[in-house]
């Protein structure tokens, strides 16, 4: 089934190697009960369901300074799918990198972003839209100023013939 997870990676490795750089050195803070919430639709093939996909910080272990990360993706007229994996929290987005996440992204000559003004049912947001194109995955995502960066997906899974396009609908800062 389909996943915003598996395109978290690709922001965990820009702030890996990102923001340090940017904003001098500092630590990442995530906290538990960050989280996000996109909704909109899921097709496979032509038939189309209204989805939501949320994902949400759930513990936190401070022994190994990783962060449980919960993905569920709810379909309607089918039971939700749930994803649960330990992330580096040094790597994650936090309260106030958030801010400048979009900027951080637009201003990567390797990922070649766009600037773009999103109008979302939870307000107006500087995003960087960028092409996501991976082996079985391609679309786009717009990041931005929410827990985990994900404002609006539209990604195709050219494997399972599924398409998800989502827009942020709820997120919460703990």
């Amino acid at each position: 089934m389909f996943s915003l997870f598996q395109h978290l990676s690709f922001l965990a490795s820009f702030l890996s190697g990102g923001p340090s750089s940017h904003l001098a050195e500092r630590v990442l803070v995530p906290r538990v009960g960050d989280s996000v919430v996109l909704s909109g639709t899921l097709w496979k093939g032509l038939l189309a369901r209204s989805a939501s996909s949320s994902i949400s910080n759930v513990d936190y272990d401070s022994a190994t300074n990783r962060m449980l990360v919960e993905s569920v993706l709810s379909v309607s007229g089918e039971e939700p799918t749930i994803e649960n994996e330990w992330l580096d929290a040094s790597e994650m987005i936090d309260e106030e990198i958030a801010p400048y996440l979009a900027q951080l992204m637009c201003e990567n000559e390797d990922i070649e972003g766009e600037f773009v003004e999103l109008e979302t049912p939870v307000g107006t947001f500087v995003s960087c839209k960028i092409r996501i194109d991976e082996d079985t995955s391609e679309g786009y995502m717009w990041v931005g100023a929410v827990p985990f960066g994900v404002l609006k997906a539209d990604i195709k899974d050219t494997a399972q013939n599924l398409r998800y396009q989502g827009v942020v609908s709820q997120y919460s800062w703990k």
